[in-house]
């Protein structure tokens, strides 16, 4: 979003913080030899926090980034294989299925590769995070009406993260105007 919305320069800071808010406390977590599942369940923490910031009523980011901090620390080879998936996806227009499918695959890779054995559970953490944020959608509310159309925008959620077909009208979009109603 940060691409699309502030400025295409601004992917790089932005994308480098938002990879070590979970990538620190991950790695710091390892190095104070809390162990894995103690390091890995802080960088979900910052991951969460990023995506239902306090500060921010609860309405933030996707978490891609923070994930691929966690993937950085814990499993190396899990970073470049997410950033192929994305970069595929951004090159093709819309980067948000191939979100899920690199979290999807990447313990068949972490299996190929003779990579450690939590992969799978941190991919199903990631998985579960993702889907809860894609749904839920900064609590945006559903249709009215209710039924199929409601359905519709609950699936285009989850597999494009949006509510609508097109993705240039998404990003396209304005805010409503709250003072209208005054």
């Amino acid at each position: 979003m940060v691409y699309e919305h502030v400025a295409r320069w601004m992917i790089v800071p932005v994308g480098i913080l938002d990879i070590l808010k979970a990538a620190l406390p991950v790695w710091l977590g390892m190095q104070l030899g809390m162990g894995t599942t103690v390091s890995i369940a802080a960088g979900l923490a910052a991951s969460i926090g990023h995506n239902w910031p306090v500060f921010l009523d609860f309405t933030g980011g996707r978490g891609l980034g923070t994930f691929l901090g966690i993937w950085l620390v814990i499993f190396p080879w899990g970073f470049p294989w997410m950033l192929v998936f994305l970069a595929a996806g951004w090159l093709l227009g819309d980067s948000a299925p191939f979100a899920l499918l690199s979290l999807a695959s990447i313990p068949l890779l972490a299996r190929w590769i003779g990579g450690p054995d939590y992969v799978l559970p941190v991919s199903i953490a990631m998985l579960l995070i993702t889907i809860a944020k894609r749904l839920e959608a900064n609590r945006r509310p559903l249709p009215a009406g209710g039924g199929a159309q409601q359905r519709k925008v609950l699936l285009r959620r989850l597999v494009f993260d949006r509510d609508i077909a097109s993705h240039k009208e998404w990003l396209n979009r304005q805010p409503p105007d709250d003072n209208k109603k005054l």
